[in-house]
């Protein structure tokens, strides 16, 4: 998330109280790794958790919100197929061929396409091969508790030589054939090269999405974490307290890696997209460089703009707020990104509020200055690491 990690954003406290005053019981739950076709594999390689409330018949919720996850991970998985599916990966080991697909499919690259002409080619999920070449570096580098120097793994032409196979934004629809009434898709050569669909930067939000499509059969409240997206997928309790901590990004240890918490009255969603999980640092020119696999579209790469964004909202799709944090991550000023969540929120009908840390300089990357949308600067409780907030700004969207 990303990956398009959404930020390092937890939901440490929920406290509902029913029309009895009666305090409500939860019920933590995560859904395990398992062996897949001779694979370990978790839903969309994440840690996904949540909470049950009001919950007496909490294993069959359980179960049902498990058996969603499986099956729309294996319906956005690009590296395998799987017997009766025809998933991502079907789709990229077939072009040319005209394939009938699940309405899930169909719909999810059709809103995959939408979202990235809405941002001009930063959201790209076309280039599968270039998020493989990260990943293969990545994976065996540092976490958010550790900072870790190393050399580019490969250049820019190197990078420039798999994501030219992309298509241009604009052209999408020419290389990606959808036929709405038969629910066909067929995927055509660019430059007689073949590009991978990847839904790296959307599948969480999709399956938030989704998984609320199904909210028919929960009937107690639920909290789904996948990654760092999260949404209530059910239930309208009264006298809610929704307590966010925004995580400390830096690659420093810390205790208590609490920067400072939002409280809300009522439900959010959220996305966060961070560098602090899988980097490596480059030091270049007297700067500091993250390299981590929150991608710019255009350059394949992503940029050092902000070590964190996260966005919330209380009506906005899981899927577009997923997307729109990797994009903001890899867009330069405050000026850009209010004009990028306009153009959002204008298509959508919704209303998008940000949290954006920028590194304090290019050689103090652990230290930061936060932008705040106007909207959401109430909510903020605390700040207990005030020595690494650098400044605080808060942006009013309507100037």
């Amino acid at each position: 998330m990303k990956r398009n990690k959404s930020l390092l954003l937890i939901l440490i406290s929920l406290l509902i109280t029913g029309c009895g005053g009666h305090k409500i019981t939860s019920i933590p739950f995560s859904i395990d790794s398992k062996m897949i076709d001779g694979v370990s594999q978790t839903p969309f390689n994440e840690k996904i958790e949540g909470t049950l409330y009001l919950s007496n018949d909490e294993v069959i919720v359980k179960d049902d919100i498990e058996d969603k996850m499986w099956e729309l991970h294996k319906l956005f998985d690009n590296k395998h197929e799987y017997e009766g599916i025809v998933n991502l990966c079907s789709l990229n080991n077939r072009f040319e061929e005209e394939i009938v697909v699940s309405d899930t499919l169909f719909y999810a690259i059709k809103d995959a396409i939408k979202i990235s002409k809405l941002s001009q080619g930063i959201f790209n999920f076309t280039m599968g091969g270039v998020y493989d070449m990260w990943n293969q570096v990545l994976e065996s580098c540092g976490d958010e508790s550790s900072l870790l120097y190393k050399e580019d793994q490969f250049t820019d032409s190197d990078i420039d030589n798999v994501l030219l196979y992309s298509p241009f934004y604009l052209d999408l629809d020419d290389f990606i054939l959808m036929n709405e009434n038969d629910k066909t898709i067929q995927l055509v050569k660019n430059h007689n090269g073949k590009y991978k669909l990847d839904f790296e930067q959307i599948k969480r939000g999709l399956a938030l999405d989704l998984l609320t499509d199904y909210s028919s059969s929960f009937k107690n409240n639920t909290r789904i974490n996948v990654g760092y997206t999260s949404q209530e997928v059910y239930g309208d309790s009264n006298n809610e307290k929704w307590e966010y901590v925004l995580e400390n990004p830096s690659f420093e240890q810390f205790k208590d890696r609490r920067l400072f918490s939002l409280e809300f009255d009522e439900n959010m969603r959220m996305s966060v997209s961070t560098d602090a999980y899988k980097h490596y640092v480059v030091r270049k020119n007297d700067s500091l460089m993250v390299r981590s696999d929150v991608l710019d579209g255009k350059i394949g790469k992503a940029n050092n703009y902000y070590r964190q964004v996260a966005l919330f909202s209380k009506d906005c799709p899981n899927s577009v707020l997923d997307a729109l944090s990797s994009i903001i991550f890899n867009i330069g000023t405050n000026t850009e990104v209010k004009k990028m969540i306009k153009t959002f929120e204008l298509e959508y009908k919704c209303s998008i509020d940000f949290v954006l840390s920028r590194p304090y300089t290019s050689n103090d990357i652990n230290s930061f200055d936060i932008s705040i949308s106007k909207n959401l600067n109430q909510y903020v409780r605390e700040s207990s690491k005030i020595d690494k907030i650098k400044s605080w700004n808060v942006i009013d969207m309507n100037e």
